[in-house]
C-alpha cells in the first residue's frame, strides 16, 4: 500500500461544505470499487489462489483509503465544529452552524440512501423469465 503523509490545509469557510462532500463521495465511490472487487472474489472459481489473495489486498485497499478519506472529512468537521464553538459565542453564529450541520446531515444521509440503494440493487438482480 502506498504511504501516507498526514498534511495540514485550510479551505475557505464558504468551501468547506464542497470539500466535506467530495471527500465523502470520494470515499463512497472507494466502498464501491470494494463492493466491486468483493463480488470479483465471490464470483471466481478458484478462492485459494494467488488471483483471490490480489483481489483480497485490492479490496483491503480500497476499504483504507475510503476510511482515509472519511477520517480527513470528519477532522474537516470538527475543526470547524470547534471554529465556531470558540469564536462564535452569539446565537446568529449558533444558528449558521446548526444550519451548516443541517446540511451536512441531509447530504450524508442522501449518501448513505445511494450507498444502500446500490447494495440493494447488487443483493437483488433483475432476473429475466
Amino acid at each position: 500500500m502506498n504511504k501516507r503523509v498526514q498534511i495540514t490545509y485550510s479551505v475557505d469557510l464558504e468551501d468547506l461544505d464542497e470539500e466535506v462532500t467530495r471527500l465523502m463521495e470520494t470515499a463512497t465511490l472507494k466502498v464501491k470499487k470494494a463492493v466491486e472487487i468483493g463480488e470479483e472474489i465471490n464470483q471466481g472459481t478458484a478462492v485459494l489462489s494467488v488471483q483471490t489473495m490480489e483481489a483480497i489486498q485490492r479490496l483491503r485497499q480500497s476499504l483504507a483509503r475510503a476510511d482515509f478519506g472519511l477520517s480527513d472529512a470528519s477532522s474537516l468537521i470538527g475543526g470547524y465544529l470547534n471554529y465556531v464553538a470558540t469564536t462564535h459565542q452569539h446565537d446568529s453564529a449558533q444558528d449558521s452552524a446548526a444550519m451548516m450541520n443541517e446540511r451536512l446531515r441531509d447530504k450524508v444521509d442522501t449518501l448513505k440512501k445511494a450507498f444502500i440503494e446500490e447494495e440493494a440493487d447488487d443483493e437483488n438482480p433483475s432476473q429475466e423469465l
